[in-house]
């Protein structure tokens, strides 16, 4: 967390900060962690756990020192995917190009001129990977028995039979490779699941329009959608999602309560919307410069974009604090250096936060 409120979210870059940074060795004990060792630690079950006490802990903090009350915010941002913006895979391909192996599948069994297998698969059935597991198996007898026709006939070229086989084998070659091609599709809409699109880097990546988009071209990369619940500039809950929008829940939302919206006392609440949440996206985005996920898969995410939460919240609480101290400076009231480092250790019994201010 401590390197994540100085903007550094790289293993590497952490590990460094351990080394030649005073109050990171201080809070290492003057271990230095290789950046193996920050990577395994950020992706680990223990982080996960870390990071829901650390919220929930500090959320009874704010809530008894009055810092935030019971009026949420909720909005969403993308956050690019540690993935290649080329690697995408579209379900409406995928769905094609199954419909066209399954039509070469029954391209092929007619080409087998098998009267069997002609009758109980019409040109436009489907076919499953049992079927060609049998019908494979079938190709594979009927060899071995051209084989022993070929070894009691010596008839040399042409020889009808030798004709067959080298027919048949072309069959059963290209009946393995349309089957391997089903397993692939098979495994791509497992992958699917919801949504129109995922990266073959990262496949819980989903392919969304982006605001930072340089070229000005509508151009889709893969990302994740970041959705928090804010109160008083703290971020009291988020979470991850692979959905690029919400418009279809949230549109019928705000119609339903446009009369609520408008009394005064609500359009007073939904007015510090505006100041509320979107200037924590400010302070993740332009502040702290978190614009891409350094790892990949939702669950390693999540654990992520934890600690960056917690960073943002314990730089706010700084900043309330600061503002505390300065205030009553102005008005005649100082602290000594002694009694700032005493009143900073009595609000957090963490050394965090001392750190972070001097």
């Amino acid at each position: 967390m401590f390197a994540c409120s100085k903007g550094i979210f790289s293993s590497r870059q952490i590990s460094e900060l351990a080394e030649e940074n005073l109050p990171a060795r201080w809070l290492t004990k003057n271990l230095f962690p290789s950046y193996r060792t920050v990577c395994r630690f950020r992706i680990s079950d223990e982080a996960e756990n870390l990071i829901s006490k650390c919220m929930n802990q500090l959320t009874k903090y704010l809530r008894k020192n009055n810092c935030i009350d019971d009026v949420s915010f909720i909005d969403g941002t993308k956050i690019l995917a540690d993935a290649n913006k080329y690697s995408f895979v579209w379900r409406k391909n995928i769905i094609r190009f199954d419909k066209l192996n399954r039509v070469a599948i029954i391209k092929l069994l007619h080409d087998m001129n098998d009267v069997k297998y002609m009758g109980q698969l019409p040109a436009e059935s489907s076919i499953s990977l049992d079927d060609l597991d049998e019908i494979i198996i079938h190709l594979e007898n009927c060899l071995e028995d051209l084989n022993n026709q070929i070894q009691k006939d010596k008839k040399l070229s042409p020889n009808p039979n030798k004709q067959k086989r080298r027919k048949l084998k072309s069959i059963k070659r290209k009946l393995r490779f349309r089957k391997n091609k089903q397993i692939e599709y098979q495994e791509t809409k497992k992958i699917f699941a919801n949504r129109n699109s995922y990266s073959k880097t990262d496949h819980d990546a989903t392919f969304m329009r982006i605001k930072e988009n340089h070229m000005l071209n509508g151009q889709l990369k893969p990302a994740y959608n970041l959705q928090i619940a804010t109160s008083g500039q703290f971020i009291n809950n988020f979470d991850i999602y692979q959905n690029p929008n919400d418009t279809r829940t949230l549109i019928p939302f705000l119609n339903k309560q446009k009369e609520l919206l408008l009394t005064p006392k609500t359009s007073d609440i939904y007015a510090r919307r505006k100041i509320d949440v979107e200037s924590v996206f400010g302070k993740l985005k332009a502040s702290l410069r978190f614009n891409r996920f350094s790892v990949r898969g939702i669950e390693k995410v999540k654990k992520e974009i934890g600690f960056t939460v917690m960073a943002l919240n314990i730089r706010k609480l700084m900043t309330k604090v600061i503002s505390f101290i300065n205030l009553y400076t102005k008005i005649g009231f100082t602290f000594s250096s002694k009694r700032k480092s005493y009143f900073f250790r009595d609000l957090c019994h963490s050394p965090f936060l001392y750190l972070i201010i001097f």
